[in-house]
């Protein structure tokens, strides 16, 4: 197998002697030394009922994460530096710590803590391919009971539930089909090839279904965040099979995956990234996907800023085997980018961004925001897309989703609340976008609203290099409109004029209301951020707004 010149000693003492990747060690060593000075963190019972008590995750995978996490930073330090009692003995501790758990399984993904016996998750497959390689890379440096206990592991909670069950996610069309299929993948095939061998026919079907999900522009309706777990795990999974089958089976030969992969670069804007549905506020691309795709598949290298070493075993691993630290990028070129099938569109120029979001109220972790968009400068979002809120249970039900979460909500989006009602969700609830090129596009969303009294709603965009100007133009026997504008940046309103940074805007009538918010950021709970709601209503019979925002040049 290709993956054995990995596994070598030399190998990795070459990589604990090579200057270029003395960030990444000192940063895995400093990780190391924090986490050993904390007790053990304990997945208990309590901590997995609190859930489904409260709906709150954080409980039971803060602790369940950071064990991950401290065990991943042992294996690649035990990995560079085999003299190391103190890392092989952690690393022990910690392989028969998770397999002592009774499931691997997160409360969110099942009706019961004591459910193991047939479903399968998303970290249940990832904590089972990081124990896989684990045990294959460190080989007999691993105690023979412990390596049983991982097989025993794996047998019980991951390859049997697999053999005898199909799972919903196999025909899924987002990331969970990329994510569990890949990390099955390679715990079988480090663990135990023959079931890799015999299941790749499997895995390919399931793969190709995922890919469906991408429009044929490459864009992700899940959002960027998620491009990165899904399309990230797809090219974990074509790797490894085409190492395996040296060359035979190559999924990267699809044309479509180069317009995937190009995704993320495309994403890239004055001060950040497009933030549409569940991102975070920053969404950083880890170095082992961001290098490895620009080698395979010429996908744009993105900058330093842009990129992150990771926090997971199989990222981090990844980036120690195909990428390197400091790695330079030329200057990205920020072009603009039309992805007609999934309706946006991002405008880069000279001093801001502007991306305008379409689409349908039921893509994969949907936000109600057709007709939504940002303007973002290099101080980051000045309108903008709040992403995503901390995961709940509550979070992800149809009873709760749209109601409790401003994010989620159209109420929390740059779009209108039309006779005190917002944007619904459901497949039917739609808008069109249209770009013919130039310095202007609309977007059809009356459709998104659902509301027999609104026949028409048409949204302009024009740009200039100093301005965006936004039209709407309403049909129909409403009573009420408010035009609705969302950023995270603290307004000021004075004398009619509307100043957030460096942006401006003449909106008679404007006030303002100010909300709070708790980002998602990973299994832990963030802090609450505020984010101010701008609302400049129509006049009664108005059947027309349009407002400039100006960019004012930096000081």
């Amino acid at each position: 197998m290709q993956f054995e010149k990995y596994r070598q000693p030399v190998f990795w003492k070459n990589k604990s002697e090579d200057p270029a990747f003395k960030s990444w060690i000192s940063q895995l060593k400093a990780e190391f030394d924090v986490c050993k000075q904390k007790p053990a963190p304990f997945v208990s019972y309590t901590k997995r009922r609190f859930f489904y008590e409260t709906g709150n995750r954080s409980a039971m995978e803060v602790p369940y994460f950071e064990k991950r996490s401290f065990l991943a930073v042992s294996a690649l330090l035990a990995l560079l530096f085999p003299e190391s009692k103190e890392y092989i003995d952690a690393l022990h501790d910690l392989l028969w710590d998770v397999c002592e758990e009774y499931n691997w399984i997160l409360p969110a993904h099942t009706a019961s803590p004591i459910a193991r016996d047939k479903y399968v998750d998303l970290f249940c497959t990832e904590t089972g391919a990081a124990l896989s390689e684990i045990c294959w890379y460190l080989g007999d440096r691993i105690d023979p009971d412990v390596r049983a206990l991982v097989k025993a592991n794996l047998e019980e909670k991951l390859f049997k539930p697999f053999a005898e069950n199909t799972y919903p996610w196999e025909k899924m069309k987002m990331n969970w089909t990329a994510v569990c299929i890949s990390q099955m993948a390679i715990a079988m095939l480090f663990s135990e090839p023959s079931l890799f061998e015999e299941n790749i026919p499997r895995f390919n079907r399931a793969m190709e279904c995922f890919m469906e999900g991408f429009p044929e522009d490459g864009s992700c309706l899940e959002g960027l965040g998620y491009w990165q777990y899904g399309f990230g795990r797809f090219v974990y999974y074509a790797d490894a099979l085409s190492k395996y089958t040296e060359g035979k089976t190559d999924l990267f030969d699809d044309p479509k995956v180069k317009r995937v992969a190009e995704f993320a670069p495309k994403c890239c804007i004055h001060g950040g990234e497009v933030t549409f549905s569940d991102a975070m506020p920053r969404v950083l691309i880890t170095e082992d996907l961001a290098q490895y795709i620009h080698d395979k598949l010429e996908a744009p290298l993105l900058p330093e800023e842009y990129r992150t070493f990771g926090g997971r075993w199989m990222e981090r691993l990844r980036a120690l085997l195909y990428a390197r630290p400091n790695r330079k990028a030329a200057p990205l070129v920020l072009e603009d980018h039309y992805f007609k099938e999934g309706g946006q569109l991002i405008i880069n120029k000279k001093g801001y961004s502007l991306a305008l979001k379409a689409g349908f109220n039921d893509e994969p972790h949907n936000h109600n925001d057709v007709g939504h968009f940002i303007i973002s400068a290099d101080e980051g979002q000045l309108l903008c897309d709040i992403g995503s809120a901390t995961y709940t249970l509550q979070y992800f039900r149809a009873d709760t989703r749209y109601t409790d979460y401003l994010c989620n909500s159209s109420e929390g989006h740059s779009v209108p609340v039309i006779d005190g009602c917002f944007q619904k969700p459901g497949r039917e609830y739609a808008g069109t976008l249209e770009y013919r090129g130039g310095c202007s596009a609309e977007i059809e969303m009356a459709g998104a609203y659902g509301l027999e009294q609104l026949k028409g709603l048409k949204r302009a965009f024009r740009w200039t290099d100093e301005s965006v100007t936004v039209t709407d133009v309403y049909e129909g026997s409403f009573k009420t409109a408010v035009e609705r504008f969302v950023s995270l940046v603290k307004p000021c309103y004075e004398n009619g004029v509307l100043s957030i940074g460096r942006l401006s805007a003449k909106a008679p009538g404007c006030s303002i209301s100010e909300r709070t918010h708790r980002p998602h950021a990973g299994a832990p709970e963030g802090k609450d951020i505020k984010v101010y709601l701008i609302d400049v209503p129509l006049k009664p019979g108005e059947k027309r707004f349009e407002i400039t925002f100006t960019i004012k040049d930096k000081a």
